[in-house]
């Protein structure tokens, strides 16, 4: 079953640190980011994500925040205007891409 999506809305909160929703399984990730963008470890969402879809023409449908080695990775799914889903993964401090996935139709 796949997650609901993230909106732009809820990913401008995010980047702007002031989510208040009260607590649930799934803000162990949502604190945890707000925490890193406190702390400048990692860029705000919104602005890779502007970029992720800038680049590669096209929309984000998923996003996970993800500990890697010390440090923070958002993976992004996507889909094109031609229904094409890839997913890409971003270094979430530096906001360069460090993998991609291409799937089917």
């Amino acid at each position: 079953m796949m997650r609901p999506v993230l909106s732009l809305g809820l990913a401008l909160a995010l980047a702007a640190a002031a989510v208040t929703a009260p607590a649930r399984a799934d803000d162990d990730d949502h604190d945890r980011a707000r925490d890193a963008l406190k702390s400048d470890q990692v860029m705000p969402l919104a602005q890779i994500m502007t970029a992720v879809e800038t680049k590669l023409k096209a929309r984000v449908i998923k996003v996970e925040f993800e500990d890697h080695n010390g440090g923070y990775r958002y993976e992004f799914e996507l889909i094109d205007p031609h229904g094409k889903v890839s997913e890409v993964t971003v270094d979430a401090r530096t906001g360069k891409v460090v993998g991609a996935e291409t799937g089917g139709d």
